[in-house]
């Protein structure tokens, strides 16, 4: 596995351990966002080896009577820097260890272990590639109907936020934030606030999974000199349509192993899904521009083993539908990349 990806365009540094045990260490460009979680390296792998890749499906969390809608609002006042804000409420949980199977895969990526609710986060950080942050529901002032409230807006001048690495940051008007009724929590897509964490005391936690401004996360990241698991993602881009199955997922972890119970659906502020995009490859030009022979089937082969689902086809090329998950292909050029990867850079002769 590790010569293939390597084969594949990937640099895989070295491995630990043996079997089971064994940590592949991957570096990627900048431009593969996709590739920075398990989920998306294992999409890698199948094609490498020319395997089916098996998506395997979210369980269902164990939901109580309760609505979501009855327990939190949120709103998004800066549309523009945040495109979908997805919250799941998650009740009666007993700050613990996380399982030792969690425990164990952290341990493996360099993190440390902290309690359940914080590990499920970070172990969906990991699994599919979507940021999460935790509020405690408890320490979120309430808006004029009553209810614990989320609103992702600008800093105000003059607005301060306690980090939960303890630092106090002044905020700017540039400054993307998700605050309560009262004042910021959080700075989006960064680092969560120290007032609103979990702490051995929490039972009702409110999960966030959203989507921010690459160009946004950056600059605040840089403003305030930091640099975080979740800025490193969204600042390269992070699918929009995980949100809610990133939600789901740790929802799910908490409610096997924190003892907890999970509202009835989520609060899903969300646009409309991005439109399909599709990009067509001419065969001729993808022999012309590598310079070796490759079949026009074995080019419509490296673009399903790929999950670029080929829609149309004739004598002279074929259009592929790209996923939402890989940002970095927009026009013919970067399917004939794919194309070159796949079929062995080795294989084209100097």
């Amino acid at each position: 596995l590790r010569r293939r990806l390597t084969d594949v365009g990937f640099i895989v540094e070295g491995t630990e351990g043996e079997g089971k045990d064994a940590v592949l260490e991957v570096e990627l460009t900048a431009n593969r966002p996709d590739g920075m979680n398990h989920r998306g390296l294992a999409r890698e792998a199948a094609c490498a080896l020319g395997r089916p890749f098996r998506d395997v499906p979210v369980p269902a969390p164990a939901e109580g009577a309760a609505a979501v809608s009855s327990l939190a609002t949120v709103t998004i006042a800066a549309p523009e820097l945040c495109s979908r804000y997805s919250a799941r409420v998650v009740e009666g949980i007993r700050v613990r260890e996380a399982s030792a199977r969690v425990q164990e895969r952290l341990r493996a990526l360099g993190m440390n272990p902290i309690s359940a609710p914080v590990d499920a986060t970070n172990h969906v950080l990991w699994d599919p590639g979507q940021p999460l942050h935790a509020f405690d529901l408890e320490t979120l002032a309430k808006g004029p109907d009553g209810l614990p409230a989320i609103v992702v807006r600008l800093a105000r001048a003059g607005e301060t936020l306690v980090t939960l690495d303890g630092v106090e940051r002044t905020l700017t008007p540039e400054d993307l934030v998700i605050a309560d009724a009262e004042r910021p929590v959080a700075l989006a897509g960064v680092m969560g606030g120290l007032e609103t964490a979990i702490t051995p005391s929490t039972t009702r936690v409110l999960l966030e999974s959203a989507h921010f401004n690459a160009t946004a996360v950056r600059k605040t990241a840089r403003r305030h000199g930091m640099h975080t698991d979740a800025s490193h993602r969204f600042e390269r881009g992070v699918d929009i349509m995980l949100a809610d199955w990133a939600s789901r997922r740790a929802a799910a972890l908490l409610t096997e192993h924190a003892g907890a119970e999970a509202a009835q659906g989520a609060i899903d502020v969300f646009g409309a899904p991005p439109p399909e995009r599709f990009v067509a490859c001419r065969f001729a030009r993808a022999r012309q521009l590598l310079g070796v022979d490759i079949s026009d089937d074995a080019i419509c082969g490296v673009f399903e083993a790929l999950l670029l689902a080929v829609t149309d086809r004739d004598k002279k090329g074929c259009k592929v539908r790209v996923p939402t998950f890989r940002m970095d292909i927009e026009i013919e050029a970067d399917l004939i990349e794919e194309v070159a990867r796949i079929h062995g850079l080795d294989k084209i002769p100097v």
